[in-house]
């Protein structure tokens, strides 16, 4: 039941997540990096999570439709403010502990750059 509440309201989170970071940016333009950093990291994690549902064969298409429709704008953010560059290519990361979506492991710059893909 978590799962599923879960899957059906993250893409309006991270829609407004997503937003909500734009506004920042753009109303404080000289905001400090570690402010905006956790910001990023919580939409790195959204964009993460996004991947993981829209793979979920289990996720109804009803959710996935919305998911799709806020991909491209979790795309743009990450691209037009270079989220997740740090994360090297190839390279497997733990995931958060306890987290019921995600696996124990993730390629998180892979994910990325295929959202990335995807997403043009």
């Amino acid at each position: 039941m978590r799962a599923d509440y879960l899957r059906a309201t993250l893409p309006y989170e991270t829609a407004v997540l997503v937003k909500g970071a734009e506004r920042i940016r753009r109303g404080c333009p000289d905001v400090m990096a570690a402010t905006i950093a956790g910001v990023d990291q919580l939409i790195i994690e959204h964009a993460l999570r996004l991947h993981v549902c829209l793979s979920d064969p289990r996720i109804p298409e009803k959710d996935k439709k919305y998911a799709r429709d806020v991909l491209p704008l979790v795309v743009e953010y990450i691209v037009t403010n270079k989220v997740g560059m740090g994360a090297k290519a190839g390279k497997e990361y733990k995931m958060l502990p306890d987290d019921f979506m995600f696996p124990p492991k993730m390629r998180i710059r892979d994910v990325l750059d295929e959202l990335v893909q995807k997403g043009k």
